[in-house]
């Protein structure tokens, strides 16, 4: 293969910061708030002169043919990859022949936690995250001797600004339960540190029809052929852009219409942050195409508009990836049970928020600004936490109170307490100390 085909057939694949880092909605692998990485900007044959620091590898595709390449990178507030498909457009998603057998949802999954299935690889069944968010199946770096021989490695950073290596693999063999998935081209590996030991992407996932019954705590591969599409709800044509699954329509806040659908996310959705000094909303109420909802939490992000498992679990809802369609039919107006206690992966801030909407649901936090009022609530994230406290910072548009709650607990993961509430002005000044039930 000459290096023009090899460029030819590759492909960006995005593993965002928000699957790999602690902040304000993501537990330890999501954040969609900030960060930045390290893009590959182009990929090329060596030559003489280039500069050392750029990342070299030898890459083999085809007949044994072997290269030289320089990668160059450029900034990004997101995390990629270029990587080699050996492919070149996009492919119709083939049906799978074989179906994973029903199985059950973890108990957390859309109202706090992300959305687990266990994976088999070489017989030992592994806590993954599925996440259709990921166009690329990741495992931790520690199943690297399970994968063969690497066919290149790539240099990422953190939002921390830690740099690691992640290597590039062959698909192995994985397995829910006792059937094979169809795989896509590669995989990556990334150091998770066992928590969770793997993403499923969509590379996976494109080839099933996969109902989530949040209602029932059911996961359910369809065969496609045989829906009853009339039981199924509204039905929303999907496109995929660099492999992330989106629908035409507008978002929970904001105009964008190209809406991503990622289940990766455990919040209602996100909308771009622009100059906004927010990083999220909470919205009392709102209608999306039609329907009434409570209770929203809409974070502010750079770089996606998007659904998120929250939202989506107050919904029927069946992926039917073959046919690139969704379907959603509402269940629950307001969030499904969030009474499930803190783990280990969450982030301080992620467990935080949801520990202060949960007070503000039963009617047991003081002072929310706006009470008597359904437009939507302001929020900041705490700049300076340890993981057993924090302070959030609450606010409405047109007022010119803001008000503070701080956070407290013994140990991480055990319950948060309401420690203080107060209100400032909007030059800081204290206004009142609130009474904390």
């Amino acid at each position: 293969m000459t290096v023009t085909e090899l460029l030819e057939s590759v492909r960006r694949v995005e593993v965002r910061t928000n699957r790999l880092v602690n902040d304000t909605m993501g537990g330890a692998y999501l954040s969609g708030f900030k960060g930045r990485g390290m893009d590959f900007e182009d990929l090329r044959e060596y030559m003489p002169g280039d500069d050392g620091r750029d990342h070299q590898e030898r890459v083999q595709c085809g007949a044994g043919a072997v290269k030289q390449i320089i990668l160059t990178f450029c900034t990004l507030c997101v995390m990629s990859l270029l990587l080699c498909s050996c492919s070149t457009g996009p492919k119709p998603f083939a049906p799978a022949k074989q179906l994973p057998a029903e199985t059950s949802m973890n108990k957390d999954a859309g109202h706090g936690g992300h959305l687990n299935v266990m994976i088999s690889l070489d017989g030992e069944e592994l806590p993954f995250i599925l996440d259709t968010g990921a166009p690329v199946t990741v495992l931790d770096k520690s199943l690297e001797p399970k994968l063969g021989k690497s066919h290149g490695t790539a240099s990422i950073r953190l939002a921390d600004g830690v740099k690691q290596k992640t290597g590039i693999f062959a698909p192995p063999k994985l397995y829910l339960g006792k059937t094979s998935l169809m795989p896509g081209n590669f995989i990556c590996t990334y150091d998770f540190k066992g928590h969770p030991m793997g993403i499923l992407g969509m590379d996976h996932l494109q080839h099933y029809c996969v109902q989530l019954d949040f209602a029932v705590g059911k996961m359910r591969f369809l065969d496609p052929s045989k829906l009853n599409t009339n039981e199924l709800g509204q039905c929303y044509p999907l496109t995929f852009k660099n492999g992330y699954p989106c629908i035409n329509h507008s978002g929970l806040a904001g105009n964008n219409t190209n809406l991503l659908i990622d289940v990766g996310c455990n919040v209602d959705g996100a909308m771009s942050k622009g100059t906004n000094e927010f990083d999220g909303m909470y919205l009392p109420e709102c209608h999306w195409n039609g329907q009434a909802y409570t209770n929203l939490i809409v974070a502010a992000i750079s770089h996606a508009n998007l659904l998120g498992l929250r939202f989506l679990g107050r919904h029927l809802v069946t992926f039917d990836f073959p046919h690139q369609r969704m379907f959603l039919k509402q269940t629950s107006v307001g969030p499904i049970d969030s009474t499930s206690p803190e783990n280990d992966s969450e982030s301080t801030q992620k467990s935080g928020i949801r520990f202060l909407m949960k007070l503000k649901e039963n009617g047991e936090l003081p002072g929310w600004p706006g009470e008597e009022s359904k437009s939507a609530v302001y929020f900041q994230k705490p700049q300076d936490s340890d993981s057993n406290s924090a302070t959030f910072s609450f606010w409405k548009s047109a007022d010119s109170v803001s008000y503070h709650y701080e956070i407290v607990r013994t140990t991480k993961p055990s319950p948060w307490k309401l420690k203080r509430a107060w209100c400032v002005d909007t030059n800081g000044q204290l206004i009142q100390e609130l009474t904390v039930p």
